[in-house]
């Protein structure tokens, strides 16, 4: 079952802030999701915890709740020690960048299906980004773009692939 379009990256990291697993957020270091229709169906939130064997604990969540919880091994470089992603109430959310994305690639005559989301800081600026990737019904990428999580613009413009 699809989620609402209310259901977006920080929504889910609402949930999580509501959870008797919310001292995670104070290890965040990125928000990813897949085949977003415009939202996703779950969103996988990355924390550095260095109770975790390996360092890194993932964390699923759909319709507000964790429905999965691992610790991944040999995945992340730099185990437990993933950039900090600090969300603050300013943040673009997962929805606005839907209508960007949206917006440029008709612009672009760009046609697509589903987006993936990640939402890490940006290993040059310091600063939260958003990275999606457009995908045709085949699964076949699309485009990529890059956009500000704080201010909304386009810091790397729509590439069709």
């Amino acid at each position: 079952m699809p989620l609402s379009a209310a259901e977006t990256a920080l929504s889910a990291l609402q949930a999580l802030k509501d959870t008797s697993r919310s001292e995670l957020l104070a290890g965040l270091a990125e928000v990813k999701s897949k085949e977003g229709v415009p939202q996703p169906e779950e969103w996988i939130v990355l924390c550095n915890d260095p109770s975790a064997h390996g360092g890194i604990r993932e964390l699923t969540i759909t319709n507000g709740h964790i429905v999965s919880e691992r610790t991944p091994m040999g995945e992340y470089a730099g185990e437990g020690d993933l950039p900090h992603l600090t969300v603050t109430p300013t943040m673009i959310d997962s929805g606005a960048i839907f209508k960007t994305v949206d917006r440029e690639a008709k612009v672009a005559h760009l046609g697509f299906d589903s987006i993936d989301y990640v939402l890490r800081v940006d290993a040059v600026s310091g600063k939260p980004l958003w990275i999606v990737q457009l995908h045709k019904s085949s699964g076949t990428l699309a485009g990529t773009m890059e956009i500000s999580a704080e201010t909304g613009e386009v810091l790397k413009p729509l590439i069709k692939k």
